[in-house]
Formats: C-alpha cells, structure tokens, sequence
C-alpha cells in the first residue's frame, strides 16, 4: 500500500511539473510584419473619436484605450468612472477606424464577477473589426475568467516590478504563478523595466512595452525583442 502511494505520489508530482513548465512558457504570439513594420507603433490613450481618427490618419498599427464595463455590459472609454455613459462607447471608436489592426484594452474594472459579461462584450466586438482585440489587466483572478477563445482575442497580463529589493522574490513568484496560471498571451512591462533576463518571469510570451516617447530608447528595446511599443509622441 505504501509503495502504491509512492507510485502516486511521484506520478502527481512529475505531471504538475510538466503541466506548470508547459503553461509556463505558453505560446508565443507572433506579429505579422507584413501587417505592419516592426517595431509597431501604437498610439496610447485613444480613447476618443478624434483620436482614433488621428491614429488611423497617422497610421498606427494599433490604439490603447482605458476602458471600463459598464454593468449593462457596455465598454465604455473610461479611466475612472464605470457608470458614465456620456463617455463614448468603445463599439462606436471600433467601427470608426477599420484600419486599425490591434486595439489594447487597458481594462480597468476587470474583476472575477464581470468577467463572464466582459467575455461576451468582447465576443461581440471581434466580430466588428478585422483588427485583433488585446485584453490586458492586472487582475489575476478577472484575466483567469475571461474567456479569449476566440483566435482575434488576445489576453494579456501587466507586469510591474516592485521598485523595492527585498520584494523581489515576491513579483518573481506572483509572475511565474501568473504565467502558469492565466496562461496570457502577450505580457506588457514599462519601458524601463524591459531587461535581458525578462524570460525568467514570463517564459517564451512576447513582450510589449509602454510608453515609450524617446526614439533611442525605442531602438534599444527592439533589440531585446520587445516588438510593439505604446507611444505618446513617436510616429510609425
């Protein structure tokens, strides 16, 4: 009997080993340059008409908007306010700008009990745009309900590394944990935190970063195979 709980027991353990390393490293969401020329530039905080008629007049690959849900389950482009619907409505900024190949939703509202109503606003919104739609939060357990099934839904998770050294360990585990867990597509990080070794925290995810507003900083992320940057004055 107790060698058989020793069979088990090893079993258990050799298959959460390979289950967490393969969840652990993902998958590796690749940007298609023919799409647009790489490093894509993406236009941040459009959250208005008149912005995003500016990005797609400038050409930007992609647009970043706050967002909030609504409890009627409409996205609303809103930083703060989740109830105000004077703020304009994230499928009207949509189908202005059809060109607009990626839309970052920086969801600020995502929560565990709203993820299930997120998840169908968004299915609805794939379905206006040719463009993909990335999610991204830092709510861990909001992400790890949201349903991004469908192949234009990209989700992904924001890294912020605690400025204090003796926290380090702790990011360190909540990051591995968020990369084995959530299972993100893509991981976003500030511009100045994007180092050489940001595979120990986030596998073989693609890296983003944001907001980049100096031309040689953008040239030195590149090299590090961060592809998409999120601008507030650099044109594509």
């Amino acid at each position: 009997m107790i060698a058989r709980k020793k069979i088990y027991i090893t079993i258990f353990f050799i298959t959460s080993c390979l289950l967490f390393g393969s969840r652990f490293h993902g998958t590796f969401h690749i940007f298609d340059p023919d799409i647009c020329e790489l490093p894509m530039i993406w236009k941040h905080s459009a959250g208005t008409i008149q912005e995003i008629q500016l990005a797609k007049s400038e050409k930007y690959c992609g647009a970043e908007i706050d967002v909030n849900l609504h409890p009627d389950g409409v996205f609303i482009s809103e930083y703060y306010n989740h109830l105000n619907l004077d703020a304009p409505k994230l499928v009207d900024l949509i189908k202005s700008a059809p060109s607009i190949q990626y839309w970052w939703l920086d969801f600020k509202n995502l929560e565990y009990d709203n993820a299930a109503m997120a998840s169908s606003a968004l299915m609805d919104l794939a379905g206006m745009t040719d463009g993909r739609i990335i999610v991204e939060s830092h709510n861990f357990l909001g992400l790890l309900f949201l349903n991004t099934e469908d192949s234009e839904i990209l989700k992904a998770y924001w890294l912020a590394k605690n400025p204090k050294p003796y926290l380090y360990f702790l990011y360190l585990a909540r990051s591995i944990l968020a990369m084995a867990v959530i299972n993100p597509d893509l991981v976003t990080l500030f511009a100045n935190q994007a180092g050489s070794n940001d595979y120990i925290w986030v596998g073989s995810r693609q890296r983003m970063a944001f907001t980049v507003n100096d031309e040689n900083i953008l040239n030195e992320l590149y090299l590090k195979d961060i592809e998409v940057i999120l601008t507030d004055t650099l044109k594509p």
